[in-house]
C-alpha cells in the first residue's frame, strides 16, 4: 500500500527528471547544449544512453505501472473506510501531479522533450 502512493506521488516527478536529465547527460557529452534535429541522443554516447534508456523505460513501462498504482490506490479506497480519504488524497494528488508534468513537457521550454523525441 505504501509502495502504491510513493510511485503514485514520484513519477510525476521523476518523469520531467528524467527528460532532464537525459538533456543534461547530452549537454555534458558534447560541450555544448543538444539541439534538435541535429544531435540525436541515441547516438551521442554511453553517458546519454543510460539515462535515455531511462527515461525511455519511464514513458514505456512507468505510465502503465502509474496507472495501475492510482487504479490500485482507488480500489484500496472503495473497499478499506478507515483509509478512503487518505487513499483518494493521495490519489488525486498524483493525478494532479501527472497532468502538472504533460502541461510542462508538453509547454517544453528549453526543448528538451523536442530533442528527446526528435
Amino acid at each position: 500500500m505504501i509502495a502504491l502512493r510513493l510511485y503514485a506521488l514520484a513519477y510525476p516527478v521523476a518523469l520531467p527528471l528524467a527528460f532532464l536529465g537525459t538533456w543534461v547527460a547530452g549537454r555534458l557529452q558534447l560541450g555544448y547544449w543538444p539541439r534538435p534535429s541535429l544531435d540525436d541522443p541515441k547516438s551521442i554516447g554511453l553517458w546519454v544512453d543510460v539515462p535515455y534508456l531511462w527515461t525511455m523505460a519511464l514513458l514505456v513501462i512507468g505510465l502503465p505501472l502509474f496507472a495501475g498504482a492510482v487504479l490500485g490506490l482507488l480500489g484500496q479506497a472503495w473497499v478499506d473506510r478507515a483509509r478512503r480519504v487518505s487513499c483518494l488524497i493521495c490519489s488525486g494528488l498524483a493525478l494532479v501531479g501527472l497532468v502538472a508534468a504533460v502541461s510542462w513537457l508538453r509547454w517544453d521550454p528549453l526543448g528538451v522533450v523536442n530533442w528527446y523525441m526528435d
